[in-house]
Formats: structure tokens, C-alpha cells, sequence
């Protein structure tokens, strides 16, 4: 953990015992996780420095697959890193999936699902997550505008 990490409360972090017990989570300086966000490491979570989550923030490195009760299979859980840059801000209810790198400098919106992933000084949003250029950006802004 770097310096000036914030952690707020209701947040959780769990670097998880899937994969080995192998998962962390590396957070850099001037970090803020915002309150109920949920960060699970199973699969190798890095989080750059100057980083922002909003609240309700979800970013998982891992994900279960459901139990075949017909053939008897046993519950499994793949795994893959997250690199989250520097300089990027994640807004609120946002949700993160595994195998997913964010750039330095971008921006993830409100509510959106990152599936994949987004270059540095990207704008990103939407379910799932899609590159908002500014002309999109500045239509969005005038139909909220006071």
C-alpha cells in the first residue's frame, strides 16, 4: 500500500484465497476507494497512484462458473489481472471484470461494465463500456445542463 491511501468506510478488499492463495492487491500513493466498493485480488490486482473509485465500485480479478449438477462438476473460478494506471478516475457503481487494463489518465463513467481494454486518456461508459468521443461527450453534456 502506497501513501495517502484512503480507504472509506464499508469497503472491502480481499486479495482472495482462489488461485493459490496467489491474488494481491497493490495500491499506489494517493489512492481513494470510495465507500462499499469491493475489490477482490484472487487473480492480481494493481491499482496505479493518484487513483479515484467512486462509491459502489465493483473490480474483480476473478470469476466463478456455476456447478453442473447434472455431471457433478465441482465449482470453479477462473482468474486474470486488473491493471488500473495512473491518474484514472472510476466513478461511482462502476463495475471492473477480470483480465481488463486501464490506461493512465482515463476516465470511467458512472455505472459502466469495463469488459475490455481502454487506452490511456480515454473516456469510457456505458453497459458494456464503449469509448465516448467528445463530440457524444458534449451532446451529454448540454441534455444535462441546467
Amino acid at each position: 500500500m502506497g501513501r495517502n491511501v484512503f480507504i472509506d468506510h464499508g469497503a472491502y478488499l480481499n486479495p482472495s484465497t482462489v488461485n493459490g492463495g496467489k491474488g494481491f492487491i497493490h495500491l499506489g500513493n494517493d489512492v481513494e476507494i470510495g465507500p462499499y466498493s469491493v475489490l477482490w485480488g484472487g487473480g492480481g490486482l494493481t491499482i496505479g497512484s493518484n487513483v479515484h473509485l467512486g462509491a459502489h465500485v465493483h473490480i474483480t480479478t476473478q470469476q466463478g462458473h456455476p456447478v453442473d449438477r447434472v455431471h457433478r462438476t465441482a465449482f470453479s473460478v477462473d482468474v486474470a489481472p486488473i491493471v488500473i494506471g495512473d491518474d484514472v478516475l472510476i466513478y461511482s457503481g462502476a463495475i471492473i471484470v477480470p483480465g481488463v487494463r486501464i490506461g493512465d489518465g482515463a476516465i470511467v463513467a458512472a455505472g459502466s461494465v469495463v469488459t475490455s481494454y481502454v487506452p490511456p486518456g480515454e473516456l469510457v461508459g456505458g453497459v458494456p463500456a464503449r469509448s465516448l468521443s467528445p463530440t457524444r461527450l458534449g451532446r451529454l453534456q448540454q441534455r444535462t445542463a441546467p
